[in-house]
């Protein structure tokens, strides 16, 4: 599948096309997690999950400010359909990055 990487409003994306609408979305925010988020990702991956195509579900990263910023090498080794969002000047509550990786959704 092929990659982009693209700003958007002081964001920037990675993701790998879909050929379809995913069924699901789920919506992962990581600050300062640099151990634990590619764990994370890893259980949410393809390879981990029984019983459901990868296209029916997306995985949406919204990096809520992290120093340093979560890296976007941990999706090459993940299967399914990963999206990276960065805010790159997040407060400090969580809830602005959870309703910006929902507007993002395109599953239910």
């Amino acid at each position: 599948m092929k990659q982009e990487l693209s700003k958007y409003r002081g964001t920037e994306h990675l993701a790998k096309e879909s050929k379809r609408k995913p069924g699901v979305s789920v919506v992962v925010v990581v600050y300062n997690m640099a151990r634990e988020a590619p764990r994370t990702l890893h259980s949410l991956s393809a390879a981990y999950q029984r019983h459901i195509d990868p296209d029916d579900y997306e995985v949406i990263v919204v990096d809520n400010g992290s120093t340093p910023p979560f890296d976007p090498h941990v999706f090459e080794t993940l299967k399914g359909y990963f999206r990276l969002i960065r805010i790159d000047r997040a407060p400090p509550s969580p809830v602005a990055a959870i309703n910006r990786g929902l507007a993002e959704a395109r599953g239910k």
